[in-house]
């Protein structure tokens, strides 16, 4: 199983290749659960089975299967590829193989990395279902800048892996970095009884000034990249509306507090907040005021979140409409102005057709 990244001004085109040989004395039917990153996009599938190349082709799901089928009653091989229904970057893909053939998979996909945290972040996900005795990803970084903060987190997956001291790192240049990871046999052993599993994942920064970026363009489309540094956050305005209603109780609101005590403590004293917890009637940690972010007030605020309880049903329509009244009473365009807004069900009291709600949080 090979793997290769080329990744050139953070747009990464990955190809994974993997070989399988069917030693059964009869056609054999292989299931490949392939797991790519949420915003890449396949460009490409080939299967060379025999000696002869197939290339991928798209199908309605109801033929593309039906065909499948059909060849795998003849004893053929054949393979069928569906993405899953609720996870679009997940694809199963079938194949029938015939006894003694060897079959060579190869999917090539591209994404844009996005930068987080201060990062961009390439991951690879990797998990054949066994041992590999040829196993290996290259990595290969071209970037318009000085490549910086390169690191290798663990292997996340059935085990954590520290994968930095397998990983050959070669500096060719301030702007282009080659990894190569090739775990041995006994490596992917002692990672478990199936072998390497999980995300692969390479994490790097570029260096940045107060400039206009970067411009990349590809077949007649560009993006524009930009992360200027030293710029100060904006301050917020920040509204939370949440729901404490009957359908709350239990595990859920105690989600629910434990996550607002962390926003909390996040948030700083140039910030502004108010919280309206609801359910048919409203509690307000105030009435009519955006609070400062001041000690006294986040510990204000703490003590109305952890005397909440579930009660009632759930009237979203003035809850929601409400909330904004407050936080368009003090709009300032030098702050961030946010509205938050959290519940588990549909309305229950008041307005409780979507379409209407919709439009009255537009007005």
């Amino acid at each position: 199983m090979h793997i290769s990244s080329d990744i050139y001004f953070r747009f990464a085109t990955t190809v994974v290749e993997t070989k399988i040989l069917n030693v059964n004395q009869e056609a054999s039917e292989i299931m490949f659960d392939m797991t790519l990153p949420d915003s890449a996009f396949i460009t490409g599938f080939t299967m060379e089975i025999a000696g002869k190349r197939y290339a991928g082709n798209v199908k309605e799901k109801e033929k593309a299967k039906r065909q499948f089928e059909e060849a795998k009653s003849r004893g053929e091989s054949a393979g069928h590829i569906a993405a899953s229904p609720r996870t679009s970057n997940k694809f199963n893909i079938l194949v029938n193989v015939e006894k003694n053939a060897l079959v060579v998979f190869k999917l090539k996909y591209q994404e844009l990395l996005r930068r987080t945290l201060g990062s961009y972040h390439h991951v690879i996900y990797v998990d054949p279902g066994q041992i590999v005795e040829d196993f290996r990803i290259n990595i290969f970084i071209s970037e318009s800048r000085e490549i910086i903060d390169l690191t290798m987190p663990p292997l996340e997956g059935k085990t954590t892996t520290d994968v930095s001291k397998l990983a050959s790192i070669k500096h060719i240049s301030p702007k282009r970095i080659d990894i190569t990871y090739a775990p041995s046999v006994q490596d992917q052993k002692a990672m478990s009884q199936d072998g390497i599993s999980g995300q692969f994942k390479v994490k790097y920064d570029v260096s940045r000034d107060k400039d206009a970026g970067d411009i990349l363009v590809v077949n007649g489309y560009f993006v524009h990249m930009f992360a200027p540094k030293d710029f100060k956050p904006l301050s917020k305005d920040v509204m939370f509306v949440l729901d404490r209603s009957g359908s709350m109780s239990g595990r859920k609101i105690i989600q629910l507090k434990e996550a607002m005590k962390l926003i909390m403590k996040d948030m700083k004293p140039e910030d502004r907040f108010n919280i309206l917890f609801f359910d048919d009637k409203f509690d307000w940690l105030s009435k009519t005021d955006m609070l400062q972010g001041t000690k006294v007030n986040f510990g204000t605020a703490e003590r109305f979140i952890e005397a909440i309880t579930d009660r009632g049903s759930t009237n979203i329509n003035k809850a929601v409409t409400d909330g904004i009244k407050l936080l368009t009473k003090y709009l300032d365009t030098q702050k961030s102005t946010i509205l938050m807004f959290l519940t588990d069900g549909l309305p229950t009291s008041g307005e409780t057709k979507p379409a209407s709600i919709l439009q009255n949080v537009k007005k």
